[in-house]
């Protein structure tokens, strides 16, 4: 059995080696010694997280440029905005329309630079 503890040195329970590999593995844990596991970050290392492949990105990209449902929807609202209001209130909720497709917009490139950026890693 291996003793496992958390960060701050207090026992928690026993586990068994094989459980204790995975969570070592997985980067929940770190071995003190061969008998004791410490939860959390004791070795000062970040989780464990899994890289997109290649593929994984260029499919998400995909998905990004055919999911374009936001334009026409956009276009929908500001076609619906009554005309015989007040011009500067016409103004002001086209403007607001424009900033959420244009923030859209900026998160999709946002996303893109970092699949570039991992790619290239």
């Amino acid at each position: 059995m291996i003793k496992v503890i958390d960060v701050q040195g207090n026992y928690l329970h026993d586990t068994y080696e094989r459980r204790a590999k995975g969570l070592v593995k997985k980067g929940r844990a770190s071995y003190i010694n061969e008998c004791t596991i410490c939860m959390g970050s004791a070795s000062g290392k970040e989780p464990y997280m899994e890289q997109m492949t290649k593929e994984e990105m260029l499919k998400e990209i995909e998905l990004m440029l055919k999911n374009q449902d936001y334009f026409k929807m956009a276009l929908d609202t500001i076609e619906k905005i009554p005309t015989d209001m007040d011009k500067e209130l016409v103004e002001q909720r086209i403007t607001a329309v424009m900033n959420i497709v244009k923030e859209k917009e900026t998160t999709n490139q946002k996303l893109i630079d970092l699949w570039t950026q991992m790619y290239q890693a």
